[in-house]
Parts: structure tokens; sequence; C-alpha cells
């Protein structure tokens, strides 16, 4: 099964096959009710706690953010870290965001109500954090989120639009580092080149950013140094 919903790849969108089997399920079901009204239906190896499970694990989720809400898209399953993740926001309404963070810039925002806020942010994940920021403060947030996983970067991307945060936060699909470190393996091969999909740009925070930083946000399982080097001059030059 190469549907994004149920395995996680490192395919660009454009490239994953599409998401028709909620539908297709949805027709073989009611043509299977309507044929055979027994109980025993329910012991055969037709996928109908399959079908169930996709139908209850919804797409975008209306999050509560103390006196805010805003929409925000998940992945429609529960497999794997981002589907169990993405089942407790379903579950809660709450974004998956560390309290530690929430705690940080809500202290800022007390502290100079009239300033607008800078916060940047290493491997969102689905936008979480990003997003609950823009809805509880508003055009007070000015947000820089840095995401090399195509899919993550979809949802995200969906949920900042659908909530009007174009203006708030400023999403980049790129690794975040250093300097890109790419193994040579030699001349590709023309078949190669035509099946590759566009390279993942490589960007460092000193970069993209000549300012001072209210907080920084790194969470890239591993991949911090990494970013941390790329962000030499910003922290020489500016207080983050």
């Amino acid at each position: 099964d190469r549907n994004r919903y149920y395995q996680f790849t490192a395919e660009t969108p454009r490239r994953q096959p599409t998401e028709q089997d909620a539908e297709q399920l949805l027709v073989r079901a009611e043509a299977l009710l309507r044929k055979h009204r027994r109980w025993s239906l329910l012991t055969t190896r037709w996928p109908v706690w399959r079908l169930l499970d996709r139908l209850g694990a919804k797409e975008v989720v209306n999050v509560t953010s103390g006196t805010s809400w805003f929409w925000m898209f998940v992945f429609p399953h529960r497999v794997r870290s981002d589907g169990l993740i993405s089942n407790r926001i379903r579950a809660t309404s709450k974004a998956y965001c560390l309290q530690l963070f929430q705690d940080e810039v809500m202290r800022l925002a007390a502290e100079s109500p009239s300033r607008q806020l800078r916060l940047v942010e290493a491997g969102p994940h689905i936008g979480d954090c990003m997003l609950w920021a823009a809805s509880e403060f508003g055009e007070r947030i000015r947000a820089l989120a840095v995401e090399p996983v195509a899919q993550v970067v979809s949802l995200f991307r969906r949920s900042i639009i659908a909530n009007g945060f174009e203006q708030r936060i400023d999403l980049r699909h790129a690794w975040c580092g250093s300097e890109p470190s790419v193994p040579s393996t030699g001349p590709p091969s023309p078949a190669s080149v035509r099946a590759a999909p566009p390279p993942i740009p490589w960007i460092s925070l000193d970069s993209v950013l000549d300012e001072d930083i209210d907080v920084l946000k790194i969470h890239t399982n591993g991949g911090e140094r990494q970013i941390l080097d790329g962000a030499a001059r910003l922290f020489s030059k500016h207080k983050v």
C-alpha cells in the first residue's frame, strides 16, 4: 500500500498516489451491506475495520488555544509517530506544542505588549507551535519555519493558508544546517535524472536571518549541532 496516509515516504506530494481509497471503500461497503445484511459480514476478510478507522481519522482539526482557535491539517491515520501525534491532536483538539515554548512566548509577549515577536523554528513538523503562536498573538508574531520533509510541509502549508497566516509564518521547504553534506556517487544516469524529484535546498540560519530573535526552537532529532553551526554569525551579532 503506497498511499501516503498509510506509509510515510520521502516522495514529494506531486509524486504520491492520489488518496482515493476511502471513496472506493465506501462504494464497496454500500454494495456489500445491501447484499449481505448479516452479522457474519463483520468476520469476513473484507476491510470493514480499516474503513471505519479511516473515516474516523479526520484530516483537519479545529484546534483550540486559550481564547483563540485555528484549523490544523494532520495525518489521517494512526501509524508511526506521525499518526500518533495526529491522533492526539484529533482527540484533544490541542496543538502538540511544548509547554515550555508556549510559556516563554507568553512571557515575552506580556513583557513587551506593543513589540512584534520574532520566532524561528527548525523542524516544525506539521506546525503546531508556530500555528499556536500566530493564532494566539496575531500580527504580533513574525515566524520563520524550516522543514525538509515534503509531507509535513504540505500539511503545514495547508494550515497556514486555511487560517490566513501567510503574512505571519514564512515556511521554507529546505534542509537547515551549516554546509550541505551530499556524498559523491559519480555522474547520474539520464534515467535517474528524469526520475529524481527536485532537490531540496540547504540553507543556514545565517543566510536568512540578520536580526534579533526572541525564540529559536530546534527539533531535528540529531541535526541540532549543524543548525547551530550555521548560525554562528547570528549569535555573534544579535540577541537570540
